[in-house]
């Protein structure tokens, strides 16, 4: 999730995005991947079904995700804006490039038949550009699996009833968060049909550092987003070129 976009900083003197690019190192730096998060348990189950091909992990961190699918048989490269997260994620056998999201992908025309864009959409300002640049990537009917957090998932609705504000909505640096009608228009508008929607969980997922509701509740929690998309707290959307 590493590899945001600058593109508001586009114009800024050298010194002072470097030290932007420095904030935002230290924003992730506590980041932790984990291969039970909900999100991506149900990522995996997706590209389960696939036969191992090449994808492009965008804005791909340390590269543990991509690592899975390495280890799997899958050929991954990658786009991460951080030099030392790039260079570990090279030593994981990923072909990482350098690069910023904000800027025309460093990938020739449609050459992935497989593109991952996790917790990536709702960092960028030019989010049309950024969806439009997944679809050139991607080879003809190519499927881009997207995650992004849910502006009203039911936790959200719950909070600010209370009065109070909604999770991932002002969490710096998140220039956009979604509804799934939104999302969805912005998809379609990239030239990509939609034909997987899903959600992490509703309230709770089998991750839970509550043990007892995560074993309880977590499986309900996660089967409930699968079916009831609109109230869970990250969509996982799946689309075909």
């Amino acid at each position: 999730v590493a590899g945001v976009g600058l593109q508001w900083d586009r114009d800024m003197p050298g010194a002072a995005k470097d030290a932007r690019v420095r904030q935002q190192k230290r924003g992730y730096a506590g980041f932790v991947w984990t291969p039970d998060d909900p999100r991506y348990r149900k990522v995996f189950g997706l590209l389960e079904q696939e036969n191992p091909s090449s994808l492009l992990d965008i804005g791909c961190g340390n590269g543990a995700f991509s690592e899975v699918l390495v280890r799997a048989g899958w050929t991954c490269s990658a786009l991460e804006l951080l030099p030392d997260l790039a260079e570990e994620a090279k030593r994981r056998r990923i072909r990482a490039v350098r690069g910023d999201t904000s800027d025309p992908f460093p990938f020739a025309e449609g050459i992935f038949p497989f593109v991952f864009a996790g917790e990536i959409l709702e960092h960028q300002v030019g989010d049309d550009d950024f969806l439009s640049e997944c679809h050139r990537v991607l080879a003809p009917g190519g499927t881009l699996i997207l995650t992004t957090p849910n502006l009203v998932s039911l936790g959200n609705r719950v909070r600010m009833s209370l009065g109070r504000l909604p999770r991932f909505a002002y969490d710096e640096p998140h220039y956009r968060i979604y509804t799934l009608d939104l999302l969805l228009q912005k998809i379609r508008g990239a030239g990509l049909r939609p034909v997987h929607i899903s959600a992490s969980h509703v309230l709770i997922s089998r991750s839970s550092p509550r043990r007892f509701l995560a074993q309880t509740l977590g499986r309900f929690g996660e089967w409930m987003a699968g079916v009831y998309p609109r109230f869970g707290e990250m969509f996982v959307i799946v689309a075909r070129k």
